[in-house]
């Protein structure tokens, strides 16, 4: 037999999806039964020199809250080398969450390392459905100087094994393009001819196959024939043509002598049948043709021969998100992004009150002396990065795991709620309302962006019923009137809470309103005094100009008979027309990959005939509703789409804000169809724009609206693009910004209206087509009944720097929160003012990503990235010296490099930097 063309290095490991098609319950069990097999294995076979846990350390906690008395055992193997964890906490889809989850899945992933000694520093990330173009930078930030994925790039785009990434701020990273096969190849190629003696195309199982079978009769089609008799065969006569077909077929393209075959499947246990091979391998094709190796081990001599032999890499740069003209299964699936939006909105609540509330307000509050709440932060982030999870996050799990993860999302909800209370409580503390009256009732309106703001603020008051309240006026703590809304005034029982009393209540009349927040401090607040009366006079007042149009200063928004709307946006005079239309076409794919009826039946809303009715108008907000019957084929089928129609109701609700440059959309999707994918169109008939500007994980990318005629590769191009905040479309003079709170999938069609496409619901049967699975009784991914959705537009000029779309998508997310607050009975001992701003961040370009206590506790750290192509001078202010500041990277342990240089200037109590290109910045400090 020759010998191979590679040293091929063996990576042995497993891919564990913690919940997919089990809950994560029964998937624990597994990976108990797993485990245990691979510490006794380990015992036993010191030629099996290592397993890779799949970059993941989540695993370790699941395992040891099961088998606490293997600790030891297993921290041993780690610190040998032998098991490799990490660098991830758990494995995201990395395309869908935002920046500062991606740091901090790496840095809780370095913290639960740490507790075993030694963490793999290889940039192993399968399944994330493409990566974001700051990866290089974030993993740079960890000490990690490679990248191996095989989900967005492909031979087309880099025709060699191993190529150089570039970030946009300039990181460099080593990457490694996996084969047709990518984690698996040496599973399907060598282990299962091997063991099983079936090739890579053997899917069947044959009841003649043995092994004894069982499968519980409990009706389910989740229900697994379980094998209880382990897999004992070996067919040496295999081991050589075997391992020479990889070495031909599979390892293509490297530029090294050396090759990559991984030992992997979703699931799969470690077998000593592994060394086995490499044993008998090496006897007949030569010695040390194939070694037992690890992922660092074959990263370090890979980089070494191309630093000693001057190899010559092709550089590739921004984000990965090709897809295959030729392959197996190294897809993008892009289809991925439409799915569950329940989830997905779900998430994007639970990373919005993490990072923009709870963790930024715990720190300032932790800075004014109350105890930081680090075992509640952890366990919110940790919950986070469970949900983040590909196999989470991604929807296409079966019903369980979505429920599971709903679970999560509220749990994450309750604690941050409860983290935030309790720091904003510690601010109302300390603002001194000693001397007012008994019956003086304050509104303190806090506000999370770190830069000020003008803004209309939802709030309630209570009055106690017995007070007979028939009037009342909103000033500020220097007297001067506020302008506000009432919405609704109702009967109600306040709730007091005192750890010393029983729960009391007070009959109230709550009254809903909206005040107008003018100059809210930065990361700050402003206190207003409610004062009741019987003379007051409640300013009226309308934003209704027709009898269904609403307009603001910025904007005129005119409901349609079909229920689109047509805007002006007032400072360009652009008009733009039959806004918010709906389009339908039919889904028969599965969760990872779409497909369509032969017979393509598309259905507008274009013409249908809506209900109109202004369900909210005064001076400050006002609100048109519409609502559509969109008739809808039942289901879709391979050939054509059912001539049974069911009616979809869609109800849409317009609201308009005083000073707003946006209007906000809430649409209330009853689904009643199955097999098909909803969307909402906005045409912009900006004709002039050739690309799309997305909001992604610490960047904004600009992708090609043009999309090549690529129908003959295995996965075709496509304008389905992910998004984590908003997407904007412009001409250079005139744009158009989509932003959303979780609803991630959006296209830009490349036709002259150039609308821009947000998926609301992707509704497809629970099957695995590439499994040939069916799972008949999974029904949550049809995503019956109502879906409550939530968009919003923004028409503007320039481009989207220039209208500060970050900045605007983030006030989006984090509008401002009042707190009702009686007098306290004597001065604070520290007293604030009626109102601060604890941190103001300029300019708006730059973004403010992260305000926490260092991993050591002893400092605070603060994140900011510049999302521009140039360098910005950037300037923190704070209400308080700071000292000892430093520029770090994200791994908190680590200086930052030369060119990021902070100053501190006590003067202004400023800290200044020049902030490079797309730089993430992270700044540790003390104060005073």
């Amino acid at each position: 037999m020759a010998k191979l063309k590679h040293k091929i290095h063996l990576i042995s490991l497993t891919h564990w999806d913690r919940e997919w098609r089990f809950p994560f319950e029964e998937t624990r069990m597994l990976l108990v039964e797993m485990m245990d097999g691979l510490l006794d294995l380990l015992d036993r076979e010191p030629a099996y020199r290592h397993y890779h846990l799949d970059g993941q350390s989540i695993l370790l906690e699941d395992y040891l809250e099961a088998r606490p008395e293997n600790r030891a055992r297993l921290t041993s193997y780690i610190r040998d080398g032998r098991i490799l964890i990490g660098p991830w906490y758990t494995l995201p889809a990395t395309s869908m969450v935002d920046g500062e989850s991606l740091i901090r899945n790496f840095l809780v992933g370095a913290k639960v390392c740490a507790e075993f000694g030694r963490r793999m520093d290889v940039g192993y990330t399968p399944a994330g459905y493409g990566q974001p173009s700051q990866m290089p930078q974030i993993l740079r930030n960890f000490g990690i100087d490679s990248a191996m994925f095989y989900r967005g790039i492909s031979r087309k785009a880099c025709p060699n094994a191993e190529y150089w990434w570039d970030g946009p701020d300039g990181s460099r990273v080593l990457g490694f393009r996996l084969g047709d096969y990518a984690r698996a190849n040496f599973f399907y190629f060598v282990y299962r001819p091997v063991v099983h003696n079936r090739d890579n195309s053997g899917m069947a199982h044959h009841w003649e196959d043995g092994g004894l079978p069982v499968r519980l009769c409990d009706g389910r089609s989740t229900t697994c024939y379980y094998v209880l008799e382990a897999a004992s065969g070996f067919h040496p006569e295999n081991v050589a043509p075997s391992l020479t077909r990889i070495d031909s077929e599979e390892i293509r393209g490297t530029t090294t002598p050396y090759g990559l075959a991984m030992q992997c499947d979703d699931s799969v246990e470690p077998h000593e049948a592994e060394a086995r091979i490499i044993e008998h391998a090496n006897r007949e094709l030569g010695e040390e043709s194939i070694v037992h190796s690890s992922l660092p081990e074959y990263a370090h001599r890979v980089r070494r021969h191309i630093e000693e032999h001057d190899v010559q890499l092709d550089v590739l740069t921004g984000e990965m998100r090709h897809t295959l003209q030729e392959g197996v299964w190294t897809d993008l699936l892009p289809d991925v992004l439409g799915n569950r939006p329940d989830i997905r909105q779900g998430h994007r609540r639970s990373e919005v009150i993490l990072t923009g509330w709870a963790e930024p307000w715990a720190t300032i509050a932790w800075m004014l002396g109350r105890e930081y709440p680090d075992f509640y932060l952890e366990r919110c982030w940790k919950l986070l990065l469970a949900n983040e999870a590909h196999d989470s996050l991604n929807g296409g799990s079966m019903d369980w795991i979505n429920h599971e993860t709903a679970v999560r999302n509220e749990k994450i909800q309750t604690i941050a709620g409860g983290v935030r209370r309790r720091s904003l409580e510690e601010i109302v503390r300390r603002i001194d309302t000693s001397g007012a009256g008994e019956r003086d009732v304050f509104l303190v309106v806090f506000n999370p962006a770190a830069a000020d703001r003008d803004e209309v603020v939802t709030a309630t008051v209570d009055f106690p019923v017995e007070w007979n309240v028939s009037s009342y006026r909103l000033t500020d703590m220097s007297g001067a009137e506020v302008a506000f809304q009432e919405v609704s005034a109702v009967e109600d029982k306040a709730t007091f809470q005192r750890p010393s009393e029983l729960p009391l209540r007070l009959p109230v009349v709550r009254h809903a309103i909206y005040l107008q927040g003018d100059r809210l401090p930065a990361m700050g607040y402003r206190v207003y005094r409610v004062e009741a009366g019987t003379g007051y006079q409640h300013r009226f007042g309308s934003m209704l100009t027709a009898p269904a149009a609403i307009e603001n200063e910025h904007l005129r928004l005119a409901a349609n008979r079909d229920g689109t709307i047509d805007l002006l946006h007032k400072p360009t005079g652009r008009l733009f027309r039959q806004l918010n239309h709906f389009d339908d076409i039919s889904e028969i794919g599965d969760p990872w990959t779409g497909r369509h009826s032969q017979k393509e039946k598309l259905v507008l809303s274009l013409g249908c005939d809506a209900e109109i009715e202004v369900v909210e108008d005064g001076p400050l907000s006002a609100s048109i509703r519409t609502t559509v019957v969109l008739p809808l084929p039942a289901f879709s089928a391979a050939e054509k789409r059912s001539d049974q129609l069911t009616d979809n109701v869609i109800t849409s609700v317009y609201t308009l804000r005083k000073g707003s440059p946006r209007v906000d959309i809430t649409t209330i999707v009853d689904n009643r169809a199955r097999d098909h994918i909803l969307r909402a169109i906005f045409p912009t008939h900006l004709i002039g724009a050739e690309k799309s500007y997305a909001e992604t994980a610490h960047d904004v990318v600009a992708r090609d609206i043009h999309v090549p005629d690529t129908r003959t590769w295995r996965e075709p191009m496509t304008g389905k693009q992910p998004s984590i905040s908003f997407v904007d479309v412009s001409d250079g003079k005139i744009g158009l910004a989509v932003m959303h709170k979780g609803l991630i999938q959006y296209e830009v069609l490349d036709r002259p209206d150039r609308a821009i496409a947000l998926t609301l619901l992707r509704a497809h049967q629970m099957r695995n087509l590439a499994r040939i699975a069916e799972y008949p009784d999974q029904v949550d991914s049809q995503l019956p009944g109502e879906d409550e959705l939530h968009y919003c537009l923004m028409p503007h000029a320039g481009f989207w720097n220039e209208a500060d779309l970050v900045a605007e998508a983030r006030k989006y997310l984090l509008p401002p929160l009042a707190a009702q607050a009686g007098k306290c009975t004597g001065p604070p001992k520290q007293p604030l003012p009626a109102e601060h701003s604890f941190l103001r961040v300029s300019p708006l370009k730059v973004k403010l990503t992260a305000l926490k206590r260092s991993e050591d506790g002893q400092a605070a750290v603060l994140r900011l990235v510049n999302l521009e192509d140039r360098a910005i001078d950037a300037q923190i202010a704070l209400d308080r010296p700071v000292r000892q500041l430093q520029a770090v990277l994200a791994d908190e342990s680590s200086l930052a490099g030369e060119g990021i240089s902070p100053v501190w200037d006590q003067k202004a109590n400023t800290i200044r930097l020049r902030m490079p290109r797309k730089k993430i910045v992270t700044l540790r400090f003390n104060c005073e």
